[in-house]
């Protein structure tokens, strides 16, 4: 008889909804009225812009000509950003807790290997093992799950905790690192796996499911019920993305988007009516065999997962989005690193299209999929150009007496108010259940880190050009480094006594230290002093380019926010001043 998948409920998914134990959130009359909204604004958009350059430009005047047409053209740019939006939006504009197809299968249940890989770094071990817990939880009548500590700091002490644990389905790996070679950062780590543990011996088959998170995401029960069900209905689906959910960010004020409630139940999901579904590198599921077509995971790009997805795409398979929260993990908490993070987001993804061969990827694909890849570069770009220019505007209008437009007409109010209403609600409109004021926080805090994705973008075509190398650099999460396992030391152990007396050099650890580390100490605790100075150089440079200037994070945090007080307080009283 054949047998009907039965999806346990979801227990404590806050998500972004103000109804946790809401029901699924798809189609209704509401996404009639948006699509409206839509087709109005593809309207509005040409009218307005053809009464703002004939009749609000004042021709005749040479400087007011040239910053009025440069407004003009700002505006333009951000309008074709949001119709980029609308077309991606337009077919499913949103969805929330989403059920996976129904699937039957009959009497014999199909296999999956399912593979955990859970790469870390310099992360809390604490945090990483509660991780590894939560991934050897997963189950599935369909699947046999297998987890991989995928350790890039090389922490020994939490090789033991993992071997001690005694978990015959949780692996520790450590790879291997050799002078002269790139190390690739988290997609070096995750192919080194993949390549020389897991399919060293054997070649991938269409049953090996690869499944991703970050250390800190601890996945929910039921995440296998929820993504292979998608793999097993279409055998053209390659990967499944789920969204992020942060328990330490409250989503009512969360004002620097780290829920980005917007993109992960409005943008994705009309990017998956399009089959063109944004890898967000964690979260997610894909068959090895289609990893493997397209050589592994990209190294090309620190945002191996935007590449990731695009090659995929390309290569004719699918991309696809669950709306449904499935794993909870941590956002960071202080200034430096959110913009940190968001920088490296950026540059990625302007790295990505600095290349030539992505565009070897994209002229494979259909133009409403181009459309969505380039979806992403453009809303950067939109607020590195738009930003600035419109900033100046209300400081040109108080001081010079110089405006944007030659006047305001009855007929120009009521087409910008007819264009900007409908320009809102393709941006901003969410069903009710979800919270109004954080959707607004969303859309407005891309103006906030206008300097970091500038930085982003500098970093990238500064990489591009072979001026200074562009690094991987891990977030750091609250109580990295303090938090550690007993007895936990971030170096090797010494049982033959070979540290004593030896003092570190620039890489941070002492020859003797990088000698156990990479296996050069020999049987009678002798080891090749040429060999070891050579990896020291190389560590030293890897060092030197992924350290940060420490700092007090709630100085920098204060600073910032009493630096856009006194810059607002002035400008206001200045222009008051001058209006007087």
């Amino acid at each position: 008889l054949p047998l009907k998948l039965d999806i346990p409920p979801l227990d404590g998914a806050a998500g972004c909804s103000a109804d946790t134990g809401a029901d699924a959130i798809e189609g209704g009359g509401w996404v009639y009225f948006y699509q409206a909204v839509v087709v109005f604004f593809f309207m509005m958009t040409p009218t307005y812009f053809w009464y703002r350059w004939i009749y609000t430009i004042e021709w005749d005047v040479p400087y007011r000509l040239y910053y009025q047409s440069t407004i003009c053209v700002a505006e333009m740019f951000g309008s074709i950003c949001v119709m980029m939006l609308a077309v991606i939006r337009f077919p499913q504009p949103w969805a929330y807790n989403q059920q996976p197809p129904a699937v039957e299968v009959g009497p014999k249940l199909p296999r999956y290997n399912v593979h955990v890989l859970v790469p870390c770094y310099n992360e809390p071990s604490d945090i990483v093992l509660a991780t590894c817990e939560a991934a050897l939880a997963l189950t599935h009548p369909w699947a046999k799950v297998m987890v991989y500590l995928l350790d890039d700091g090389r922490n020994l002490q939490r090789e033991k905790t993992v071997i001690n644990m005694g978990n015959e389905r949780l692996i520790y790996v450590a790879r291997p690192k050799y002078p002269g070679l790139p190390v690739h950062g988290k997609a070096g780590n995750l192919n080194h796996t993949l390549k020389f543990v897991i399919f060293a011996q054997r070649v991938p088959r269409e049953n090996d499911v690869v499944v991703v998170f970050d250390a800190d995401m601890k996945a929910h029960p039921n995440f296998l019920h929820h993504t292979l069900p998608y793999l097993e209905e279409d055998p053209r689906t390659a990967l499944v993305q789920t969204p992020q959910h942060f328990f330490n960010v409250d989503h009512t004020g969360d004002i620097f988007n780290h829920q980005n409630c917007t993109f992960f139940f409005g943008v994705q999901t009309g990017l998956d009516a399009w089959r063109a579904t944004v890898c967000c590198g964690t979260n997610f599921c894909v068959r090895a065999s289609a990893l493997a077509a397209v050589g592994w995971f990209p190294t090309e790009s620190i945002t191996e997962d935007f590449l990731l997805s695009l090659k995929v795409t390309a290569s004719g398979w699918h991309c696809r989005y669950h709306g449904h929260v499935l794993v909870t993990g941590e956002a960071p908490e202080d200034l430096r690193q959110i913009f940190k993070q968001r920088s490296r987001w950026c540059t990625g993804c302007f790295q990505v299209f600095f290349q030539v061969e992505t565009f070897m990827w994209v002229r494979q694909l259909p133009s409403i999929q181009m459309l969505c890849y380039f979806n992403s570069i453009m809303g950067y770009l939109s607020t590195i150009i738009c930003f600035p220019v419109f900033f100046v505007v209300p400081i040109v209008s108080v001081y010079t007496k110089t405006h944007p437009v030659k006047e305001l007409t009855t007929l120009l109010t009521l087409l910008w108010a007819g264009y900007f209403a409908s320009m809102a609600v393709v941006i901003e409109m969410m069903p009710r259940n979800f919270n109004r004021f954080s959707g607004f926080l969303g859309s407005k805090v891309n103006y906030i880190m206008w300097w970091c994705f500038l930085k982003g973008m500098w970093k990238a075509v500064r990489g591009r050009l072979g001026l200074r190398k562009i690094v991987f650099k891990v977030t750091e999460k609250k109580g990295d480094g303090k938090k550690k396992l007993e007895g936990e030391e971030q170096r090797p152990s010494d049982k033959d006594g070979l540290l004593d007396g030896e003092a570190k050099r620039e890489s941070g650890y002492t020859d003797a230290e990088v000698a156990l580390m990479y296996g050069l100490v020999d049987e009678a605790g002798e080891y090749d002093e040429d060999a070891v100075l050579a990896i020291q150089e190389e560590l030293a440079e890897a060092e030197a380019a992924m350290s940060t200037e420490k700092r007090d994070s709630t100085k920098h945090d204060l600073k910032f926010h009493w630096g856009i007080f006194v810059i607002s307080f002035i400008v206001a009283v200045a222009g008051g001043g001058s209006q007087t």
